[in-house]
């Protein structure tokens, strides 16, 4: 922790520039919260084949680049560490997913759980996981250079069903609505995926529609955990789809972690119906659990909203819809077990899925 809070204030050196000031004002606060130090700077241990967190690999430039560099249009994703933008990066001509996570001051002391996305992220190269480009660290600054609009992304250069999806209003780029300022941003530019999640178009899934979303989910899964990476947070909302093809892409690592890490595991992690209420929370058993909930809801048409939540809810006790075929009740069980030993590993689960297909 020491060592990258020192390396956070060599990065907030540089893209502070020659506004020492801010700079000093910066490094006065966290040195009165007792976060930074004069330690000697230590050189990132690695473990199983993913570098530690080493915040000189996160900031590329010197500059604030988000609004120099990009052109943003519109919010398409609020979540508990930040908001996704749709935006138009100037040098390449091309449309990304943007997230900003402003970190605030009760934040700094756990800074390395809002570097650890990145972190995984970077390390990752899947057909079936959001692609990751870069990422950055600045300091907060209110002259906004494209609040007047005209440098704005226009609405005929986003892909068709973005610039007919109208539900989420145009945004600022405003740090934050409670009034109290970030103490720095935190950027990661991703792909841009479709305006929906699996969430959205579950209804209209036929059966042979849903069987080939869960292997291509199990895919990615499977690639995670070949890297000991625990996703925690699998469920449809963190499922998306490709611009392109329609490929199924695992999405929002911010609660990720390396098995058997003993980061952020105090509490269960992740959203409340998919969580697992037997295992431990930095085990490859938790998104096991994860798959069984979100395969129920494939394979299961829910008439309302309400039925959903109640039979999701009973899963957690091990009961399994009635009106379910045998084979797919079987994988369901093996998935939500209370006993983990007896879950399914992602290879397994692979194999009982493949042979329902074949």
């Amino acid at each position: 922790m020491d060592a990258s809070i020192d390396q956070l204030k060599n990065i907030l050196k540089i893209q502070c520039g020659e506004d020492n000031n801010k700079y000093h004002e910066i490094i006065t606060f966290l040195k009165n919260k007792n976060i930074l130090n004069e330690t000697t700077l230590i050189n990132p241990g690695n473990i199983n084949g993913v570098t530690r967190i080493n915040i000189d690999n996160i900031s590329r430039l010197a500059v604030p680049r988000y609004n120099k560099q990009y052109s943003e249009s519109r919010i398409i994703g609020r979540g508990g560490f930040g908001d996704v933008f749709i935006s138009k990066y100037y040098l390449d001509r091309k449309i990304y997913a943007i997230k900003k996570i402003p970190i605030y001051e009760e934040d700094l002391p756990n800074i390395e759980n809002y570097l650890s996305e990145i972190l995984i992220l970077s390390h990752l190269d899947h057909k079936n996981i959001v692609r990751y480009y870069t990422s950055w660290i600045e300091t907060p600054h209110k002259n906004i250079d494209n609040l007047d609009g005209s440098d704005n992304l226009e609405t005929a250069l986003l892909p068709i069903e973005y610039s007919e999806f109208n539900e989420i209003s145009l945004s600022t780029t405003i740090n934050s609505d409670s009034g109290e300022d970030a103490v720095i941003d935190l950027y990661i530019q991703m792909e841009l995926c479709k305006h929906f999640n699996l969430g959205d178009i579950i209804p209209s899934l036929t059966s042979v529609d849903a069987l080939n979303i869960i292997k291509e989910i199990i895919q990615g899964v499977k690639y995670l955990h070949s890297k000991n990476i625990i996703h925690r947070d699998i469920k449809p909302k963190n499922i998306l789809f490709s611009l392109e093809s329609n490929t199924v892409k695992l999405a929002d690592f911010g609660l990720s972690c390396l098995e058997n890490s003993d980061k952020r595991l105090i509490t269960p992690t992740g959203t409340y119906l998919y969580i697992d209420p037997h295992g431990q929370y930095n085990s490859k058993t938790y998104d096991i659990y994860s798959l069984g909930v979100v395969i129920t809801e494939l394979v299961c048409k829910f008439k309302t909203r309400m039925e959903r939540i109640g039979q999701l809810k009973k899963m957690k006790n091990g009961v399994i819809p009635e009106n379910l075929e045998k084979n797919i009740k079987n994988i369901i069980s093996k998935c939500i077990c209370s006993d983990v030993k007896e879950r399914y590993t992602i290879l397994e689960l692979e194999e009982v899925i493949n042979n329902i297909m074949s």
